[in-house]
């Protein structure tokens, strides 16, 4: 006897189980730099207990990973994990397979940052698959960070803008790398003048003599990243006035019909 399998039918369980997860709450606190956080545990709690009431497994397989090595202000080298992580979604009872592809980052002191790398990996990975609300605020409603970080650029674009010069960014304290307000005024200098991560990757080795490998599409945007957040913050203001100069773009390749983002791909689903 021929059995015919349903190939919709993992597909129809993964909405099942979306619909009847629900918001999850923040229940985590980031006591040093102030914030609340969804746990994987809260999300995993959640989550579980759907999967295996419809006879869903998930086996993960790293596809790759990245590792850099940094000193803090303080003389402290930590390791900066950047996984490349399948979760393969897999239907007990027909075999049937889905896979979703997302990215890790975690930064350690010690050994643990693969560990927190493939914590957020996880994380995110089943936080887009079954569209988990946070059951809070949406980040873009943060008009109070978009004010400091709009009123640091308008006072001088060509400074140093560090947590000890903007009133009110005080999250991370001093710290010898790059911050979000930097890296995310780099950004927007580079989407203004069109440039790709190839763009990018040539600026930077003109500008600091630094390569950055961006050969790999799936990987290009996720070592950007790192660079900018593992590297002084002297290099990443050298890129921020080279931009600010537009006669300095003119010799880099040609750039991108359509500009690619610095932030790390967000979790796919591979059909």
């Amino acid at each position: 006897m021929t059995t015919t399998v349903d190939k919709k039918q993992l597909a129809s369980k993964l909405v099942r189980i979306m619909d009847e997860i629900g918001p999850i709450k923040k229940s985590g606190w980031n006591s040093f730099h102030k914030y609340n956080y969804l746990k994987e545990e809260d999300i995993i709690n959640a989550v579980r207990p759907l999967l295996t009431k419809y006879g869903v497994a998930i086996v993960p397989n790293v596809l790759n990973e990245e590792v850099s090595h940094s000193t803090t202000q303080r003389g402290t080298q930590e390791t900066l994990s950047r996984l490349q992580v399948e979760f393969t979604f897999i239907d007990m009872e027909t075999s049937e397979q889905i896979p979703v592809v997302t990215m890790g980052h975690g930064t350690d002191a010690g050994d643990k940052a693969a560990y927190k790398a493939m914590t957020g990996a996880l994380k995110y990975a089943l936080r887009q698959t079954f569209m988990i609300s946070e059951g809070g605020d949406d980040p873009e409603a943060d008009e109070s960070a978009d004010a400091r970080r709009a009123q640091a650029v308008a006072d001088e674009p060509g400074v140093v803008i560090g947590s000890s010069s903007v009133a009110g960014v005080s999250r991370g304290g001093r710290n010898a790398n790059a911050n979000r307000i930097q890296i995310d005024r780099l950004r927007d200098l580079a989407r203004e003048r069109n440039l790709s991560l190839g763009g990018m990757a040539a600026l930077i080795s003109v500008v600091n003599g630094d390569e950055v490998d961006v050969s790999d599409p799936a990987l290009a945007g996720m070592n950007v990243q790192a660079y900018l957040v593992s590297n002084p913050v002297a290099k990443v203001t050298a890129l921020i006035r080279a931009l600010e100069a537009e006669e300095s773009v003119d010799d880099l390749p040609p750039l991108a019909s359509e500009p690619l983002p610095f932030d790390s791909d967000p979790p796919q689903i591979i059909p």
